[in-house]
């Protein structure tokens, strides 16, 4: 579309006027089928995330190696590109520990090679055991969010993962508008409403990132909770003891 982003247009030959937002991820995609005369539609034509058994196994593989077992731990995925989709390292050791003491249900944080600093961060904030995984491939990294009962990320390539693989999501948006989702049934978006909300890539705040900030722990916490209720009985139970801080290699970029 003539819209495009990051200066994609000036590589295209023919332009498409921008169509009118739809509330759903693959909606952009879909209209660009639509202007090409295919019809689509959001409801019906879902993303995809193929993985293959290999992929799966080694996701497993890995969270056997950690002591997780699959649907009985949440998955974080804490790292973006940008600042100001960041949540607060303290509150993802906070929110591990929320799980852990109240529902016996252990975290496991998930990131790409260039995160360990970042990860290794979070963990320390944690009074609880809070493994990470930081260089599985793209594909086994999917497979492992596949595995989760739940998925807590920021506004990043992990909550469409996770929609695209059945997982429930938590999603934390700040300064984007997170309008895509707002019709995705396993997405659960946590915000706040602010003046100078969305901000998009230019920020007005002087580092403060307000609308971050003001997601709480017990928000996040409430959230995973409504989503666990409505895992099946016999998919969800909480785990025996909490797995030791461990970090197991891999190639996520």
């Amino acid at each position: 579309f003539a819209d495009g982003r990051e200066g994609s247009p000036f590589f295209l030959t023919h332009r498409l006027p921008p169509p009118s937002p739809i509330p759903f991820v693959s909606g952009r995609s879909l209209q660009l089928l639509q202007a090409l005369g295919i019809p689509a539609d959001p409801k019906r034509h879902r993303p995809l995330f193929p993985l293959t058994d290999r992929h799966r196994s080694v996701a497993r593989q890995r969270l056997s190696a950690l002591g997780l077992s699959p649907k009985r731990f949440v998955v974080f995925t804490p790292a973006t590109t940008r600042p100001q989709k960041h949540w607060a390292n303290e509150r993802w050791g906070e929110l591990a520990e929320r799980l852990w003491n109240t529902l016996r249900l252990p975290a496991l944080l998930l990131a790409g090679k260039n995160d360990r600093p970042l990860l290794e961060r979070i963990a320390r904030h944690s009074a609880v055991p809070l493994p990470f995984v930081h260089d599985l491939s793209l594909k086994e990294a999917v497979a492992v969010i596949e595995q989760a009962a739940v998925l807590v990320g920021p506004d990043s390539f992990p909550i469409h993962a996770a929609l695209a693989v059945g997982t429930l999501t938590v999603a934390l948006f700040g300064p984007n508008n997170p309008y895509r989702f707002r019709n995705e049934q396993s997405v659960s978006v946590l915000e706040h409403n602010l003046p100078c909300r969305p901000c998009g890539r230019r920020p007005i705040c002087g580092g403060a990132f307000p609308c971050m900030s003001l997601i709480t722990t017990d928000e996040v916490f409430a959230a995973v909770e409504r989503w666990l209720a409505h895992l099946q009985r016999d998919t969800f139970q909480p785990a025996t003891s909490p797995s030791k801080p461990s970090v197991v290699k891999g190639r996520l970029p």
